[in-house]
């Protein structure tokens, strides 16, 4: 009796332990999956219902049952011998009761062969046998299954102290974690408190120079009113007095008495050559003040070790020479695809205007709008699952207008994702996009029907280039459009993978970027997207397999690659150019979008106007 453990003890063991999470009985015939959660053989049956595999009904794990079902799964010998370990006292006190003596094999029955007790342990497959089991277990460990009892008892009373100890240690930490607490807390009020504190301190400080600085102008500007008042009094005296000197001269000129006349006009010229206050003189100090032009700070931030050292950040530069550097610093926008806020799936094309960058999202079937620093504003979608959205570009009332390849229209949005119209008709697949921002003249490239149209700003059509010719003067696949300054259109063609240029008239000028081979990696484009033209009509293209943006003068001489994968380009698309030597590239390989100094580039902006309408730094947007 001494060593069977209290009934309450027993109670509990077999709740959490030994009952069936699908009968919530104690086990029978406890079968184990390869998970190693253990279930009632007749409830596994009942679960798998002659299926041959299930999951596990706890862990949801895929089980594939073994030839014969669950019968053949492995046995719990373990569990089964504490089932019949927890239940024994209880048989063991009713034959005490009633004076009868309990059958041996009632004590401890194996769970395989009822009639037999378990009596033995094999240490090597880790489960109790009894002694027809135990043949099963040639040249295993086995041992003594009062011994091996005896031992898990005793490793899970060291598991038990330790467990409490850990308990006692954890009781510990949330008393340290409460005080934390309370400290952050205090020390929040206390900073709060000094923050407050501070800067009342340097209003007072600056309401007392207010008033010095107001009295001393007063001061100054009375002075100087009383300098003026002065010249005001003389002004008005030497007036008077030449009034009244005119007037006696008058009167003199009018009598016969010479002496009279000859005293009068030397009396009269004395007063005018004597009296200098007619060359007035308005010189002397005026008041003036000079705002001071230092940042004004309450103090810093910094962070208080255990020590009690307190370490500041670094003196922050200059406003104006931050601003400066922030402006002028290569920026990425994502390069993970995805469709969270600043992430992109396939960006094709992008749009400009003075303050905000528009981006064609096509794999998330939206614009992202971002302002000049790349930071996230806001997003609108383009169309339903059908649509394909890829050219975008901003006309000049300020208003987006976006291609969709799906559903071969042109659409106008309001800078907040409004659909507002469609623009134009008669189209396929409407790929490219390019609106003059001084004339409104919109250039729009149909893949499909392999040609380009002109429109002007109501949509209504002005001209259509259609391939023709052989060669150079011929377009196949027309992508990306651009458009010069004086009108000409630009179209990137990916049969010849090359630009051609036509006037404004409609008539063929030029291929730009076909040469018969790539010398030192210039000249020759491989399948170029995004056009755009800067204030001196130099030509500026997304060449997408060579991983660079080129530069070629009016005259389609290459120049320079502007930017290429050193800037961490490898498939650019869309381009624009920001009024402060920007350049902003879409790349449909890494999913970004890169903002890129051109500061030291010969690339020079095109004016742009005074409100959030296209900049006019980019025909293609």
């Amino acid at each position: 009796m001494a060593d069977q453990p209290p009934d309450g003890f027993r109670e509990e063991i077999r709740e959490e332990f030994l009952t069936c999470s699908i009968c919530m009985e104690v086990y029978t015939r406890p079968k184990m999956l390869p998970c190693v959660h253990t279930f009632c053989q007749r409830c596994l049956e009942g679960y798998a219902a002659g299926k041959p595999s299930i999951a596990c009904p706890t862990c949801r794990r895929e089980v594939v049952l073994p030839s014969g079902g669950v019968q053949n799964l492995t046995d719990n010998f373990y569990i089964a011998s504490l089932c019949a370990k927890v239940s024994s006292p209880a048989s063991h006190e009713t034959h005490q009761t009633t004076g009868q003596t309990p059958a041996p094999q009632a004590e401890n029955p194996c769970s395989n062969h009822p009639g037999n007790q378990v009596r033995s342990f094999c240490r090597t497959c880790q489960i109790a046998t009894c002694a027809e089991c135990a043949d099963h277990h040639p040249g295993h460990a086995m041992d003594d299954i009062e011994t091996v009892l005896t031992e898990k008892r005793g490793q899970i009373g060291q598991t038990l102290e330790h467990a409490k100890g850990r308990i006692h240690k954890l009781y510990g930490f949330l008393d340290e974690l409460d005080q934390a607490d309370s400290q952050a807390e205090r020390s929040f009020q206390s900073a709060e408190s000094l923050v407050h504190q501070t800067s009342r301190r340097l209003v007072e400080e600056v309401c007392r120079q207010q008033e010095g600085v107001v009295a001393d102008l007063r001061a100054r500007a009375a002075a100087r009113r009383a300098e003026l008042t002065q010249q005001r009094e003389r002004v008005q005296k030497t007036m008077s007095d030449l009034i009244v000197a005119c007037r006696r001269a008058e009167e003199d000129m009018r009598t016969t008495d010479i002496q009279a006349m000859s005293t009068r006009q030397h009396d009269l010229t004395e007063i005018v050559t004597s009296q200098g206050a007619t060359d007035l003189n308005l010189s002397g100090q005026e008041v003036e003040f000079k705002p001071c032009s230092d940042a004004v700070s309450i103090g810093q931030l910094g962070v208080k070790d255990s020590g009690g050292t307190l370490t500041l950040p670094q003196s922050p530069t200059r406003p104006q020479a931050q601003q400066a550097a922030t402006v002028q610093a290569n920026i990425t926008i994502g390069g993970l695809k995805g469709r969270g806020a600043g992430q992109f799936d396939f960006p094709t094309d992008v749009a400009v205007t003075n303050f905000h960058i528009f981006v064609l999202d096509k794999g998330n079937n939206r614009v992202q709008v971002l302002d000049k620093r790349g930071s996230f504003v806001r997003a609108f979608e383009t169309g339903n699952e059908f649509s394909k959205p890829q050219g975008i570009a901003v006309n000049p009332s300020g208003q987006v207008v976006v291609t969709d390849l799906g559903n071969g229209t042109v659409k106008i949005f309001s800078q907040e994702g409004e659909l507002l119209e469609y623009f134009g008709e008669g189209f396929a697949k409407p790929c490219g996009i390019s609106i003059h921002p001084w004339t409104g003249v919109v250039a729009i490239s149909d893949i499909q029907k392999e040609r380009v149209t002109l429109h002007r700003p109501d949509g209504s059509l002005l001209l259509t280039l259609n391939s023709r010719g052989e060669g150079n003067k011929s377009f196949k696949k027309p992508a990306y459009v651009g458009t010069l300054n004086s009108g000409g259109v630009l179209i990137s063609d990916n049969a010849t993978q090359s630009l051609k240029l036509y006037s404004r008239a409609g008539e063929f000028v030029r291929a730009v970027g076909k040469t018969t081979e790539r010398v030192d990696g210039s000249g020759q484009l491989r399948y170029p997207r995004g056009i755009i033209v800067d204030n001196d009509d130099n030509i500026i293209v997304a060449d997408a397999d060579n991983g660079t943006v080129d530069v070629f003068d009016s005259n389609g001489k290459f120049l320079l690659h502007t930017a290429n994968k050193a800037d961490g380009l490898k498939r650019p698309t869309g381009l624009a150019l920001l009024g402060d030597r920007r350049l902003v590239v879409t790349d449909t390989a890494t999913h970004s979008v890169l903002i890129l100094n051109m500061a030291d580039k010969d690339i020079l902006p095109r004016d742009a106007g005074g409100t959030d309408s296209p900049s006019k730094v980019c025909s293609v947007m």
